[in-house]
């Protein structure tokens, strides 16, 4: 009875050592990439008008399936503003330049498989794919055109790698690459931008294991 008494607080104590949820936060640079449409002869491009960059917080939740391999989902909320654009298009009575000033709010959820490989003791260099889904707004204000709103969702797919070190059982600091693939988040009714269509993102944060 003692024997098994023991056994059995030995393997709760080793299932406790193993934590299998995470939550952290972490600080992501990205760099948004917007692609181009021709009209009427005329080159358009969204990341002209659009903030082609922006730093947001993100809120990270992993589960561990196995002890090399998690599943995670980060939740994004991005905003960019961009004021007085050149379009390079004119009244054609006044010959006022159309300039605009553009707003784009993202909300997006990254679900994500990540796959680690330990090097040393405390380190681990990991690789993620995955799926990207959410929200885009996107407002268009001009000084002599009517103003556009529009509401847009998209998803994509993830690729990514990076790298983690445990400071402690229940804190780790990381960083990591991904590279996202998208479609959906079409930018405007008036110029036909075909919108946001890739992201790569740079972030580093911490994580608490439980």
């Amino acid at each position: 009875m003692k024997k098994t008494l023991a056994t059995l607080a030995l393997i709760l104590a080793s299932a406790n050592a193993q934590a299998s949820n995470y939550i952290g936060m972490e600080v992501q640079s990205n760099k948004l990439g917007y692609s181009n449409k021709s009209i009427e002869g005329i080159n358009i491009n969204a990341g002209d008008y659009y903030k082609d960059s922006a730093t947001n917080l993100t809120l990270v939740f992993g589960h561990k399936i196995e002890k090399d391999l998690a599943l995670e989902f980060n939740y994004s909320r991005i905003q960019t503003d961009k004021s007085n654009n050149s379009t390079g298009l004119y009244h054609t009575t006044t010959l006022e330049e159309l300039t605009a000033s553009t707003k784009a709010n993202y909300n997006l959820v990254d679900f994500d498989l990540v796959k680690s490989y330990n090097i040393a003791n405390n380190f681990n260099l990991f690789a993620l794919a995955g799926l990207k889904a959410g929200q885009a707004k996107f407002e268009e204000n001009f000084n002599f055109l009517p103003s556009n709103s529009v509401t847009k969702y998209g998803y994509g797919i993830n690729a990514g790698f990076g790298a983690s070190y445990a400071i402690t059982k229940e804190f780790e600091v990381r960083a990591k690459v991904r590279y996202s693939l998208l479609t959906g988040f079409d930018s405007s009714k008036i110029y036909g931008h075909d919108g946001l269509d890739n992201m790569l993102t740079f972030a580093a944060g911490v994580n608490y294991k439980f």
